[in-house]
């Protein structure tokens, strides 16, 4: 097991730290970054039954037994980026001084709408980044990637260029107004030596196996027909009545990008010296329709609707109410109803530079179908309740060197 004081503070600097490791994307950055033979630290937080070490402990065993894949263990620094000096301890903070020259910010939370309760997603994206540039600039770490959005955008139509940020655009949601702040403000910490952006689109799971541990934005439809349908005997939607609900024609497009190709694409640039100080598009070039996408989740639902139920479990089909589902449907998309809209086109050129040789893959029908499939059967929770022990290999599809 790798402590963080098997690593001689008189070594030069050499580790990156990341933050946000547990979530989807920081897991895949955490396994490719490791494979190129990078020292990383990852900054976690305790949760309410597990410490950071326990948390990354989990983390690893998820490779290891779902993906057949070693991961080596990165040096843990347990902390909390809406804390100052990101809660770490004094100890701590002089290890990453005299260890750390690189940060790769991609913690973030979701949430679409602000929350009374804890603040999100203001706190993790405005706070928590002021909290990370506060660390670099006290411990003099010169060189910051950070994950943003594509959906900076805001409500924009049209071409938006990678080189774009304030153009008196009107966020969507609070996501994106959150997101628009922590650009802004990476934007002006002076003290940077090299400012390198992130920007992917909406990250869905692996492109292999459609893994993911999170279970927003693209999965919310099925997430909150899944109750309602699974209580039914052979429940079905007719063709087209979610993009009646949604007031889509179906010919409108999302960027989805699979979370394996983003992480494949930001390792080479972070692993790349000569790549970093621009500003990234990671979005796809072949946009996936909403009348694909609802066509799939109507599959979905029959394939929900089909599971098997429990002993004299299931109500009849006969007493299944699709306009019910519908009336449903639409009252808790609503706060999504942005997050549906059609997309802008996202000019991703300094991506087709730096990277070539890693197109963005298209997600067709089978891809999209194995995404929702990987969350309706782990019951859009990770690690599910049960979960299986079988490996599922992924494959390792994007080259990195």
């Amino acid at each position: 097991m790798f402590r963080k004081t098997e690593l001689r503070l008189s070594e030069p600097s050499s580790c990156i730290l990341l933050t946000g490791a547990t979530g989807l994307l920081g897991r895949f950055l955490l396994r490719d970054l490791s494979a190129q033979g990078r020292q990383v630290a990852v900054v976690v937080r305790g949760s309410k039954t597990a410490d950071a070490e326990s948390r990354v402990d989990d983390l690893l065993r998820d490779w290891r037994e779902v993906a057949g894949a070693e991961v080596p263990r990165p040096v843990v620094l347990q902390g909390d980026i809406t804390l100052p000096g990101l809660g770490l301890s004094a100890a701590d903070r002089g290890w990453v001084a005299g260890n750390v020259d690189e940060v790769v910010h991609s913690a973030a939370s979701l949430s679409f709408d602000r929350r009374e309760a804890d603040g999100e997603p203001y706190a993790s994206n405005v706070g928590g980044t002021a909290n990370v540039l506060e660390l670099c600039r006290t411990l003099g770490i010169r060189r910051l990637h950070h994950v943003s959005t594509a959906y900076v955008c805001g409500l924009r139509r049209g071409r938006v260029l990678e080189s774009e940020l304030d153009v008196g655009q009107t966020p969507g949601n609070d996501y994106e107004r959150s997101k628009i702040e922590s650009e802004r403000a990476v934007r002006a910490a002076d003290f940077l030596d090299v400012l390198t952006v992130h920007r992917p689109s909406i990250i869905v799971g692996d492109l292999v196996n459609g893994f993911t541990n999170t279970f927003h934005g693209f999965y919310k439809p099925l997430r909150i027909v899944q109750p309602f349908v699974e209580s039914f005997l052979q429940a079905s939607l007719a063709s087209g009545s979610l993009l009646d609900v949604l007031g889509m024609s179906g010919a409108e497009c999302k960027n989805l990008v699979p979370v394996d190709w983003v992480s494949a694409v930001m390792a080479r640039i972070i692993l790349d010296p000569s790549l970093h100080g621009a500003t990234y598009h990671l979005t796809s070039t072949r946009p996936t329709s909403v009348g694909l996408l609802c066509r799939v989740f109507e599959q979905m639902v029959v394939e929900m609707a089909e599971r098997p139920k429990a002993v004299g479990g299931g109500k009849p089909a006969s007493s299944f109410d699709p306009a019910l589902l519908a009336r449903l449907f639409g009252d808790q998309m609503q706060v999504y109803r942005a997050y549906w809209r059609d997309d802008p086109e996202f000019d991703a050129s300094a991506t087709r530079r730096a990277v070539p040789d890693l197109a963005s893959p298209a997600l067709d029908e089978p891809t999209i179908r194995r995404l929702c499939r990987f969350a309706i059967e782990t019951g859009f929770r990770w690690p599910p309740a049960a979960r299986a022990r079988q490996p599922i290999l992924f494959d390792t599809r994007f080259p990195l060197a």
